[in-house]
């Protein structure tokens, strides 16, 4: 019988290098690569373990959870349109009051924090929460309206002079903030009597205020005469708090008799101090927010619906007259003689000059629309400057987000734009637009300081701010704003080339982006630009992204896992998917990508600072939970959901060994059943109270848990030796662990010649005292040795081909493994062997 030649015994060392999928298998890529890593990490080099399980945390909810957020060390989530907090820090989750949506454009309700509040951006803008338990309000404080004012008395008013007066209302939250909205328009007074009196003033009130609200109004200075308009040098002559009755009426009356000598600060908006253009208008709809150098930049901005009229005409023949009606958003107004707010009744002046008719009319109807019980969705204000043309109003919905309102007249020719026929409002629409916050200042956001980003119709889709600068993510590249204070705030472009695909998959992490882009998951930094991390397996990503996923965009979405030096991308994996399914998982210090599965999707997830876990929020119909990583660092860290179950007996016959529960509802073979330092794994579920497991025990009556393992599938790439040409004889394959907290591991083999998958089994040395084992085999001492090599042989049929295939399929709860490679023992055969 003919022997064939056989080369000397060669070794090679396979150390783990984390998933290639993309490249030749063959020749491009490390040895040691794997195809599959399912449910495992690389925080080491060249070291796999077990990633760590999660479990139920809290209560059950009403709804799959679509956002976390963290604000004063517990979580809060927004699960449907309801936003609730962990209220004991055990996921007793109690309710706020309220419906809350995302704004259009946006997948999920973002936040910020700043000046020790938290913030929601909403469908209906900016909400604030100033304590855990408290009410979420909106972000802000309401511009004033309108006023009228009259001589009444003997004091300090010139006669034969006029002032004007603004009114600002202001708030001080939970944490000292205090919110001075922007000022009401001016109402003049003119004193036409022949001595000096004070002023009776009477200012409406924005909806939504309470007892809580304080407001201040501020004078100028007297002008030279009644034919010289005063200017806007306003100072403080009024401080006051509303009372119940304020409120009840929609106004509030004040009697100003203070002294020109004893007038207090300047408002704000002064031509000496900020200016009117820096007015504190409450924040607009937006779909994402950040923070950087105390500056809070609101992206992708849609504000109030609005329409701009002006009563260009008073009186016969063609302007507005007694009689005549002004219909807006559904509600009629109607011109007469004198003003009746409860009747919806404006004054039409006609005993003026033209300028002042229109003026004095505009006013009237400023004030019954903002007093008049019947309307509830629109406030008027009363632009026309001291300087301007009179008679312009605007018109504005109360509340963001709201839709379309209309307005139509009678009288339309008296109106610039002609309202003859109905003309709509608009939102102003900025889907490239940051607007900067005040310094400090989150609620106060002047309406004219916007900065245009890139292309107009080009949206922004994420804002993130880093330690030098932020990041602005659009549909036409990355832009960058930098800058130390409002003032010197100034945008450029990054890269035009990189586009954002899934608006939830950009993080911040180790003072980088990282994003999925056209070219799979980037690292994005002004110094390195985009650097590519997925290469060894973007041909994967890439597919995942393509058409055939539709909903790949909207359902996926990144963490970043500072302390883990990690990011997740949570994704799709069949083309059916319509929400994430599954998790790949990089290590930025170690260059590697492994994946996740858990049994249940998880649609969202996070990393709570509080107490640096995982926490992800099912998107399974079944299952309206939040889940918590294991994080005790022991054994109960790898397991998956856990199940309370009584024991109610047992019995050890034989090699039969039962267990009696109560129920055997969440049971399943292969789980594993513990109670106090005892722990078997579940054989088979035999009814509804009886299960049998793998060693006898001594149980004790009552509770006990079991366990779902976590099943870790590994799959190295093709081993060939070197040369893929030459067949190999394979004899034996050792494992090296520098963990082995296991029963048994099973490493699977397959070659090119036999397709089949055999097993060898590999025990790890364990002793359990002086005397239990051969000398040498295991350290001096106890327990499981924390360095070791597992001796394990090629099965026969497997043994020859042009190169092996190893895999694992490991699953058991509460056991745990560090592999850090194998040792593959050889002999290179002929090239003829087949």
């Amino acid at each position: 019988m003919a022997k064939f030649p056989m080369q000397e015994q060669e070794t090679i060392l396979l150390k783990p290098t984390g998933l290639w999928t993309y490249p030749n298998a063959l020749s491009a890529v490390p040895q040691g690569a794997l195809s599959e890593a399912l449910n495992v990490i690389m925080s080491r080099p060249n070291v796999l373990t077990q990633r760590r399980g999660i479990n139920k945390f809290g209560t059950v909810l009403s709804n799959n959870t679509n956002k976390f957020y963290n604000y004063q060390n517990r979580v809060i989530i927004n699960h449907g349109t309801t936003l609730s907090y962990d209220s004991d820090g055990a996921g007793t989750w109690v309710d706020y009051a309220g419906s809350y949506s995302p704004p259009t454009g946006a997948i999920v309700i973002r936040s910020f924090q700043a000046n020790k509040n938290l913030y929601f951006l909403t469908s209906t803008g900016a909400k604030k929460l100033a304590a855990l338990t408290g009410t979420i309000v909106p972000s802000g404080a309401p511009a004033g309206l309108d006023g009228s004012g009259s001589t009444t008395g003997s004091g300090w008013f010139t006669s034969h002079t006029q002032v004007a007066y603004r009114i600002t209302f202001l708030y001080t939250d939970a944490n000292g903030n205090e919110d001075e909205g922007a000022p009401s328009q001016r109402i003049v007074v003119a004193n036409n009597t022949a001595s000096p009196t004070n002023v009776s003033l009477t200012f409406t009130l924005p909806a939504g205020l309470t007892t809580a609200w304080t407001y201040q109004v501020y004078r100028s200075p007297m002008s030279a005469d009644l034919n010289t308009e005063p200017n806007d040098e306003c100072a403080l002559v009024y401080t006051g708090t509303l009372s119940a009755g304020d409120l009840s009426t929609g106004t509030v009356t004040i009697t100003d008799s203070i002294d020109d000598s004893l007038k207090g600060a300047f408002i704000y908006t002064a031509s000496s101090q900020e200016g009117l253009s820096q007015s504190n208008y409450q924040p607009p709809i937006s779909t994402d927010a950040t923070t950087f150098k105390g500056i809070t930049l609101y992206a992708n901005t849609m504000g109030l619906q609005q329409l701009q009229i002006t009563l260009v005409s008073v009186g016969s023949p063609n302007g507005v007259q007694n009689g005549d009606t002004i219909t807006i958003d559904g509600v009629v107004y109607t011109g007469a003689s004198s003003e009746t707010i409860s009747t919806g009744t404006f004054q039409v002046f006609t005993g003026g000059t033209p300028s002042q008719n229109i003026t004095n009319t505009a006013n009237s109807l400023v004030r019954v629309i903002n007093r008049y019980a019947s309307n509830t969705t629109i406030y008027a204000y009363y632009t026309s400057g001291y300087s301007d043309l009179p008679g312009q109003i605007l018109l504005s919905k109360r509340t963001l987000g709201t839709s379309v309102f209309n307005s139509i007249s009678t009288r339309g020719a008296a109106f610039v734009p002609n309202l003859t026929a109905s003309n709509p409002s608009v939102a102003l629409t900025e889907p490239n637009v940051v607007y900067p916050s005040k310094q400090d200042q989150p609620e106060a956001v002047p309406i004219g300081g916007g900065l245009p980003i890139g292309s107009g119709d080009k949206a922004i889709l994420r804002i993130i701010a880093l330690r030098d600068y932020v990041l602005i993510f659009k549909q036409d590249g990355v832009f960058k704003i930098t800058g130390d204070d409002v003032n010197s705030l100034a945008v450029s472009l990054v890269d035009e080339s990189t586009i954002l695909q899934g608006i939830e998959t950009a993080v911040a992490l180790n003072n980088k982006v990282f994003l999925f882009s056209s070219q799979s998951v980037v690292s994005m930094s002004v110094n390195e630009g985009a650097v590519l991390k997925s290469q060894p397996i973007k041909q994967d990503l890439l597919v995942l992204s393509s058409p055939q996923y539709p909903a790949f965009s909207t359902v996926s979405y990144g963490i970043a896992y500072e302390s883990e030096n990690q990011y997740i991308l949570g994704t799709v994996t069949n083309t059916t998917d319509t929400t994430c399914t599954q998790f790949y998982v990089y290590n930025y210090l170690t260059d590697t990508w492994t994946t996740w599965q858990f049994p249940f999707t998880m649609g969202t997830g996070f990393v709570n600072p509080t107490d640096n876990k995982l926490y992800f929020g099912s998107s399974d119909a079944s299952s309206h939970y939040v889940y918590q990583e294991r994080k005790s660092f022991t054994e109960f860290d790898y397991a998956d959901d856990s199940y309370a179950v009584n024991i109610t007996g047992f019995t050890n016959v034989g090699t039969t060994y039962t267990v009696n529960l109560t129920s055997t509802t969440n049971v399943r073979a292969g789980y594993t059943l513990s109670q106090a330092d005892r722990k078997v794994l579940v054989l088979s579920v035999v009814d509804s109270t009886h299960i049998t497991v793998d060693a006898p025990q001594t149980w004790s009556n009552g509770a006990a848990t079991v366990y779902t393992p976590i099943n870790v599938v590994l799959k190295f790439v093709p081993e060939a030796c070197g040369n893929p040409g030459l067949v190999k004889h394979f004899k034996e394959c050792h494992a090296i662990f520098s963990v082995a907290d296991f029963d048994s591991f099973d490493l699977g083999f397959y070659t090119d010649f036999y397709s089949a998958i055999n097993f060898s089994t590999l025990v790890p040395k364990i002793s359990t005292g002086w005397g239990a084992g051969p000398w040498g085999e295991f350290p001096w001492g106890s327990g499981a040795p924390e360095l070791q090599v597992i001796r394990g042989y090629v099965p026969l049929p497997q043994r020859r081909g042009h190169w092996l295939n190893i895999t694992v399929n490991y699953s058991n709860a509460l056991s745990n493994f560090a592999l850090d490679g194998f040792v593959l023992f050889h002999q290179s055969m002929a090239q003829k062997f087949h």
